[in-house]
């Protein structure tokens, strides 16, 4: 499932920044082309990193959040070659 390789990577990912804004500073240029989508992924990015143990539906804060998350990973706009690259500059 696209959504598991995601969290997969993602939560190792994220596990190494736990600092309020962590997320911004990292990703300060991605794009995915809709300004929509990289204010989302920031802010999952910043929930995940809060509680890096926690499943999305955990991290989350509540169910309109838990969706939006799943909205975004499926997205087809979003792929994880984009965030590893933006990640690995």
């Amino acid at each position: 499932c696209r959504i598991n390789r995601w969290l997969g990577y993602f939560m190792k990912q994220v596990t190494l920044g736990n600092s309020i804004g962590w997320a911004r500073e990292e990703f300060a240029e991605i794009e995915f082309g809709d300004k929509r989508l990289k204010a989302r992924f920031l802010k999952i990015a910043e929930q995940l990193s809060k509680k890096s143990e926690a499943s999305i539906n955990q991290a989350c804060e509540d169910w309109a959040d838990t969706k939006a998350a799943y909205r975004f990973f499926n997205n087809q706009k979003v792929s994880s070659e984009k965030i590893i690259s933006e990640h690995s500059k």
